[in-house]
């Protein structure tokens, strides 16, 4: 495939108008609110799921909300201290 193009590079893609990029934004919050509302729904039916805290507070993060993942970790790590993924976590946000 690479040989198919002049140089050996594909075309550079076109630039993206300010509606586009918005649109795309707006498109991408909404599947990340999506997501946020899908975890939280995990954890109301298995609230002890270590993973899904874990794929919500690095969801959270990802939203700018940094705060509310870390209460999220701290959370479950109150109710399984020994919990080892979910400490690294907690280190890894820092204060």
């Amino acid at each position: 495939m690479i040989g198919r193009f002049r140089g050996g590079l594909a075309p550079r893609p076109p630039v993206v108008g300010d509606a586009t990029a918005k649109a795309f934004e707006a498109a991408l919050r909404d599947l990340l609110g999506l997501a946020e509302r899908e975890f939280e729904q995990c954890l109301r039916v298995a609230p002890d799921y270590e993973q899904a805290y874990l794929n919500l507070a690095q969801l959270e993060v990802a939203l700018g909300h940094k705060d509310r993942a870390r209460a999220l970790l701290q959370e479950f790590h109150q109710r399984h201290p020994e919990n080892k993924p979910v400490e690294e976590a907690l280190r890894q946000l820092g204060p």
